[in-house]
C-alpha cells in the first residue's frame, strides 16, 4: 500500500469518526418522545427537540453592598455537569457584573433562541430582589437597593421576558435560586397533565424561583440538588409517571418539597409566561428510567410480605395547584374554602392568618341602655315589677343594690376588629419596636422586635399608622409603620435609632432595652405604664419611666 492510499483510508475514517460522533452528539441533545393519541389509539414517536442548550450562571462574590454567597458558583458548577450528561450544550459563566450579565443572556437566548426546534434552559443562583413588585437579577457590582443605582446595575425581570420573547426556540425554561416577585410570574400554576400531548408540543415560556419576594433564600445547596434529582425523575418528581418530568411537574414537585422541607419560610414560585404565544406548551426532561420492581405474588408470596408502592403525589399536586389558584386573592372566603378542603394543608398557617386578615370589620354592637336610677321611696315598687312578692319572713333586697344590678351589663362588649388592607410581605424592624394587642399605644404590649429582626406583615390597619403582624403563636399583632420597612434589610443596613424631641407616636412605640433586661425597656414614656412588682407584664400606676430591679428584672423599683 503506497503512502498516499494510506493518508486517504486515514483521512477516510478520521471522518467516519467525526461524522458519528457528531451524530451521536445530536442525538443525544435532541429529544423523541411518545405523544398519547386518542383513546383507543397507539402513542405516536415525535421528535420533540433537534437540539439542547443551556446557560448557568452562578454569582458569590458581591462586593458593592451586598453579601457575599457561599455556594451559588458550586451549584453553578453543579448544574452544568449534570446537564452536560442530559445531553445539554452548556454555557457557564460566574461571578457577573452589570454590562456582562446583561451582554450573556442576550448572546445566548438570542443566538442559541435561533433555533425553532431547540429547547434552552436558563439557570440563575444568585441575589434577587423585588421593588414596588418588580423583581430584579441583581449582578456582583450591583449596589444596595437604597442606592439610587440600583435600578441602573441591577437587571429587571421584564428585560429578561422581552428576551425570551424575542426567541425562536421552542420550549425555554428560566430556573431562578433567588427569590423576587415580577409581572410575569403573576399566574397560576396547574395540575401537570395526565400524558404528553400534542398540546405539549407547543411553543412555551416558564419560569421558576427558589423564593417568593421578600423571602430570604437558602444557600446551602439544597435547593440545586432537589432539582437535580427531578429533572431525573426521582423522589416522585414524575408525578404521572409517562417517563418524562415536565416543567409543569417540576414546579410542583420544588413547590410542594421546598415549602414542606423549610415549613412554609421559602415558597418556590412557578408558571408559564403571561403571553397567549407562550403559555401552552410544557419544557420536557427525559426522566431516568427505571427497572419495574418485581411482582409481590411471586416475589414475597411466602412471609405474606407487601412491597411498598411509589408515593402518590397526586394529592399534594393538587392541593399546592389549589394553592396557587387562591394564594393572592383579596378574599377571606377562598383561604377558608382551601382550609375546608385542607384543614392541616401546609398552607393552613398562613391561609387562617390570611383569612382573619381579610375579615370584614363585625358591626359595633348596640350599646345596652342603662335604665333610670329607681327611686329608693318606692322599694316596693320596685320589687312587684322584677321579682315575685317574696314570703313575709323574707326581707326584699335594698332598693339601691337592686337598681345597681339592672344598670351594670353582663358582659362588656367584645372589642372590634380593626379593617386591614392586605399587605403580606416580609418587614425589617429599623430599630427596637413595641408589638401591641390592638393597634394604638392603649394596646397591651405583647411582645417586642429587635432592631434587624424580620417580621411577617399580614396588612395595613385602615385610616391608621399601624401594621398588623403576625406571631409565631398564630396570634396577631400591631407594630407602628415608622419603625418597620419593607423588605428584609441586612443588619449593618438598619440606621441608628434617633431621639427627636418633641416624640413622635412612633418614637413612643420604640423600645429601649437595657444590657441588665434585654427583653425590657429601661425608659418607658408617658404614654406607658410602668410595670408592677405583683405582675411583671401587667402595667402598675404613675405615668413615669419604670426602674429595673437587680433581683428582679421585670419587677418596677423605682416611683
Amino acid at each position: 500500500m503506497t503512502t498516499r492510499t494510506l493518508r486517504c483510508v486515514l483521512a477516510a475514517i478520521l471522518l467516519a469518526l467525526t461524522l458519528t460522533e457528531a451524530a451521536a452528539e445530536a442525538t443525544t441533545r435532541g429529544i423523541t418522545v411518545e405523544v398519547a393519541g386518542a383513546s383507543n389509539a397507539a402513542p405516536e414517536s415525535v421528535a420533540l427537540y433537534q437540539a439542547s442548550y443551556a446557560l448557568v450562571i452562578g454569582i458569590d462574590a458581591y462586593d458593592n453592598g451586598w453579601p457575599r454567597l457561599r455556594n451559588a458558583v458550586a451549584d453553578a458548577e453543579a448544574v452544568a455537569g449534570a446537564l452536560r450528561e442530559a445531553g445539554f450544550d452548556v454555557t457557564i459563566a460566574t461571578n457577573l457584573g452589570s454590562d456582562a450579565l446583561r451582554r450573556t443572556l442576550k448572546e445566548f437566548v438570542i443566538r442559541k433562541g435561533a433555533d425553532p426546534e431547540a429547547r434552552l434552559l436558563l439557570w440563575y443562583a444568585g441575589h434577587g430582589h423585588s421593588i414596588g413588585g418588580e423583581g430584579f437579577l441583581v449582578p456582583a457590582d450591583s449596589p444596595a437597593p437604597s442606592d439610587p443605582d440600583f435600578a441602573l446595575y441591577s437587571l429587571p425581570m421584564r428585560d429578561v421576558g422581552t428576551l425570551m420573547r424575542l426567541a425562536r426556540a421552542k420550549h425555554i425554561l428560566a430556573v431562578f435560586d433567588s427569590c423576587f416577585a415580577g409581572t410575569i410570574f403573576d399566574t397560576r400554576g396547574a395540575p401537570p397533565p395526565a400524558a404528553i400531548t400534542r398540546a405539549t408540543l407547543l411553543p412555551v415560556r416558564q419560569f421558576l424561583s427558589s423564593g417568593d419576594a421578600d423571602q430570604t433564600v437558602s444557600d446551602d445547596g439544597s435547593f440545586r440538588e432537589l432539582f437535580l434529582r427531578a429533572v431525573k425523575g426521582e423522589d416522585g418528581s414524575d408525578a404521572n409517571r409517562d417517563g418524562y418530568v415536565t416543567g409543569s411537574e417540576l414546579g410542583a414537585f420544588l413547590a410542594d418539597r421546598v415549602t414542606n422541607l423549610t415549613d412554609g419560610a421559602q415558597t418556590p414560585r412557578y408558571g408559564k409566561m403571561l403571553d397567549v404565544n407562550f403559555d401552552r406548551g410544557d419544557f420536557v426532561f427525559v426522566a431516568a428510567r427505571e427497572a419495574p420492581p418485581e411482582p409481590a405474588a411471586t416475589a414475597d408470596f411466602k412471609s405474606g410480605a407487601t412491597l411498598p408502592l411509589a408515593p402518590d403525589t397526586t394529592d399534594a399536586v393538587y392541593e399546592l395547584a389549589f394553592w396557587d389558584a387562591i394564594k393572592d386573592s383579596p378574599n377571606a372566603s377562598d383561604y377558608e374554602a382551601y382550609l375546608e378542603a385542607y384543614p392541616d394543608g401546609r398552607f393552613a398557617p398562613l391561609a387562617r392568618a390570611r383569612a382573619a386578615a381579610l375579615a370584614p370589620a363585625p358591626e359595633p354592637e348596640t350599646p345596652v341602655e342603662e335604665p333610670e336610677a329607681i327611686p329608693q321611696a318606692e322599694p316596693a315598687t320596685v320589687t312587684e315589677a322584677v321579682t315575685e312578692p317574696a314570703p313575709a319572713e323574707a326581707a326584699s333586697p335594698p332598693a339601691e343594690d337592686l337598681t345597681l344590678a339592672l344598670a351594670t351589663p353582663d358582659q362588656a362588649p367584645e372589642p372590634v376588629a380593626p379593617a386591614i388592607e392586605p399587605i403580606d410581605a416580609d418587614y425589617t424592624a429599623l430599630r427596637n419596636a413595641n408589638v401591641r394587642d390592638a393597634p394604638g399605644t392603649d394596646g397591651a404590649r405583647v411582645d417586642r422586635l429587635a432592631a434587624g429582626q424580620v417580621v411577617r406583615v399580614l396588612g395595613k390597619v385602615v385610616g391608621a399608622p399601624w401594621l398588623a403582624v403576625a406571631l409565631d403563636d398564630n396570634r396577631v399583632g400591631y407594630v407602628h409603620e415608622d419603625l418597620l420597612t419593607q423588605g428584609v434589610v441586612p443588619l449593618e443596613a438598619v440606621p441608628e435609632p434617633t431621639e427627636p424631641e418633641p416624640a413622635t407616636e412612633a418614637e413612643t412605640e420604640a423600645a429601649v432595652t437595657s444590657a441588665d433586661n434585654p427583653f425590657g425597656a429601661t425608659t418607658e414614656p408617658a404614654r406607658e405604664a410602668p410595670l408592677s412588682p405583683d405582675n411583671p407584664f401587667a402595667g402598675g400606676s404613675g405615668a413615669t419611666g419604670t426602674t429595673l430591679s437587680p433581683d428582679n428584672p421585670f419587677a418596677n423599683t423605682g416611683p
